[in-house]
């Protein structure tokens, strides 16, 4: 027997309401569950009608099948009623007692799609679900969401599982952990083996530790870091001193213009150039003799019958 309802309208019905009349009337007629879905099939309209007309056939003659295809695909889900009975404001002309059946309907509709026990217990444990994925990281919110934890012990799991492998809060800052370093505490690296340094090498670079010392003829290190390099002797300014080559002997530029004081304690040396270098004659000094070569190894010989001054070899 077909019903004697309207239609449903989406522009003005909503579903759930819809369906709560159309049980109440199939109830009231005595008409068998199992009948229903067939009774239902011709007042649905628009996206209803679509949703009825895609699922097979065996699912499409089963009331409750049918009935949780049409609230999903009108959003109307345990997540969907949820937000009604949080956001839901009275209507325009309703009364104190038409607004609190709609909550009551709202809630009953959430905690049954959440299949959670009528008990103290399970609303408790529901609630408490809620208030922590409203107020926990929205990442975070999504991924309990997504996994529907059924109790609070569930979810704790599930939440704590997320922070590790996120390395995350709660609230969805980052944490660190302690067995890692942050990239700005790490040693600096490089591709290069030359500044590779391994423990217990001293701060050498990897690539000397083969290599052999031209000075000592020692492994482990190059002659720049031997201990037995001698070092260059600082200049002196001995008995009127040595002068350093002016700007313009450096840049082999004509000597014509260098200080030179006393000319006849150098050698030239001619360069390529055209240049002029003076060299120091440091080993003997024609004017002041061996007391001005400044303990040099400097000694009284004779050539023949000659008496001479000479350098002796210290090597």
């Amino acid at each position: 027997m077909r019903p004697k309802l309207p239609k449903f309208d989406e522009k003005q019905d909503d579903m759930d309401s819809y369906l709560e009349r159309f049980e109440r009337f199939a109830t009231s007629q005595g008409w068998p569950e199992d009948g229903w879905a067939i009774s239902l099939s011709p007042l649905l309209t628009g996206k209803g009608l679509q949703v009825y007309t895609s699922m097979p056939a065996a699912e499409a003659n089963d009331y409750k099948s049918l009935k949780a295809a049409l609230l999903k695909r009108y959003m109307l889900t345990e997540e969907g009623f949820r937000r009604k009975f949080r956001e839901t404001k009275p209507e325009t002309g309703e009364t104190v007692f038409q607004f609190v059946a709609r909550l009551k309907r709202y809630f009953g509709r959430w905690t049954e799609l959440a299949e959670v026990e009528a008990t103290y217990e399970g609303l408790k444990d529901l609630l408490i679900r809620e208030q922590f994925t409203s107020t926990c990281a929205t990442e975070m919110a999504l991924f309990l969401k997504e996994r529907k934890p059924k109790n609070v012990e569930e979810m704790v799991r599930l939440a704590e599982q997320y922070m590790e492998a996120h390395c995350t809060s709660i609230t969805g800052s980052k944490t660190i952990r302690k067995d890692v370093r942050p990239v700005s505490q790490r040693p600096a690296t490089s591709s290069s083996s030359y500044t590779s340094k391994p423990p217990g090498s001293g701060g050498r670079p990897l690539a000397n530790r083969d290599r052999e010392c031209f000075i000592c003829h020692r492994k482990g290190h190059i002659a720049s870091e031997c201990r037995r390099r001698e070092m260059p002797p600082k200049s002196k300014n001995l008995a009127g001193g040595m002068r350093h080559a002016t700007e313009d002997q450096k840049h082999g530029r004509a000597d014509s213009d260098a200080d030179w004081r006393d000319k006849d304690r150098y050698e030239c040396v001619h360069l390529a150039n055209g240049a002029t270098v003076p060299v120091y004659i440091g080993a003997y000094d024609k004017y002041y003799g061996a007391a001005a070569n400044h303990g040099m190894p400097v000694s009284v010989g004779y050539v023949g019958p000659q008496k001479v001054e000479i350098l002796r070899d210290t090597g």
